[in-house]
């Protein structure tokens, strides 16, 4: 007889819990990209670790660039350590993976990226970032 009581009780108390709003995830910030992201090796050094130093906690990211990386030579290793951190944070973040390259690809006789090429790497990098669980931010 207990029992029934005791679950009318918490009814309203369970059927509450399920209706508030939930509170949102911090966002954290994967940065990956070229040189002009890259953390600073003294003598140069992109726009990556300002941005991550002006965040407020409980925001925080990770700056992944690399210099002298296309689209294609990003791949292997930088990427396979941009999909890693996306599936340590994306339980605890909104996780927002900024993909910025271009500087390095426009030299198509260095590089050996066409336009074509870049356009579809930045697509498939973003469809990744997407199949991950993150939400990319290409510029």
């Amino acid at each position: 007889m207990h029992l029934p009581l005791t679950i009318l009780a918490l009814l309203p108390l369970l059927t509450t819990a399920f209706l508030l709003p939930r509170q949102p995830l911090p966002p954290y910030f994967i940065l990956a990209g070229d040189s002009t992201t890259a953390k600073s090796n003294g003598q140069t050094g992109g726009w990556g670790d300002g941005f991550l130093a002006l965040l407020a906690p409980p925001a925080a990211g990770i700056n992944l660039g690399h210099n002298g990386r296309t689209t294609a030579s990003f791949r292997h290793p930088d990427w396979d350590n941009v999909i890693a951190e996306i599936k340590n944070h994306t339980a605890k973040a909104s996780v927002y993976v900024t993909i910025q390259f271009g500087h390095n690809d426009k030299n198509t006789e260095r590089s050996g990226v066409s336009e074509a090429q870049f356009r579809t790497n930045l697509e498939a990098l973003a469809g990744e970032v997407k199949s991950a669980g993150a939400t990319p931010v290409c510029f």
